[in-house]
């Protein structure tokens, strides 16, 4: 699934993305709107 920047997705937003390729990963950072709280997504191969 393609994620947009900045993009909102049942109540978190998307603040940043980091492909690690040592990993072969791509790294989400996500902001929960109504918290603040913060959660980060490994997408893996």
């Amino acid at each position: 699934m393609g994620f947009e920047l900045g993009g909102n997705y049942s109540g978190f937003r998307l603040n940043q993305q980091e492909s690690i390729s040592e990993l072969n990963s791509l790294a989400l950072l996500f902001t929960h709107l109504k918290t603040g709280a913060e959660v980060l997504v490994m997408e893996n191969d």
